[in-house]
């Protein structure tokens, strides 16, 4: 049951997503609109860092697991899923967040 939506926009990461978009070739945008979910502890952190990419420091000790797939970031087009992906559902919560797809497969 949906309790509040609340908009949030962080202009920092706006603007690294911004310089981004330079780095794709405008024939090749994937653009989509995913949902992701997480506990509201981490989905506050990523609201004020972004996602962590693999590679990154700390990434394998922000996540709780490798994932079906390994580590990375998970993202859905049903909110149902994203929401009911996180073990702990008292504290669940879902991003909607534009995404930069590039070539990507169903599975």
């Amino acid at each position: 049951m949906v309790s509040a939506i609340d908009y949030v926009l962080n202009p920092l990461l706006l603007a690294r997503y911004s310089r981004a978009l330079k780095y794709f070739p405008s024939d090749n945008f994937n653009f989509q609109w995913l949902y992701h979910g997480s506990s509201i502890d981490k989905l506050h952190n990523i609201c004020l860092k972004g996602f962590y990419k693999p590679g990154q420091v700390s990434y394998e000790s922000y996540t709780r697991n490798k994932g079906y797939y390994g580590y990375g970031c998970y993202f859905s087009n049903n909110a149902n899923y994203a929401y009911h992906y996180y073990a702990d559902q008292r504290s669940n919560q879902i991003l909607l967040c534009r995404t930069i797809c590039g070539k990507t497969r169903t599975v």
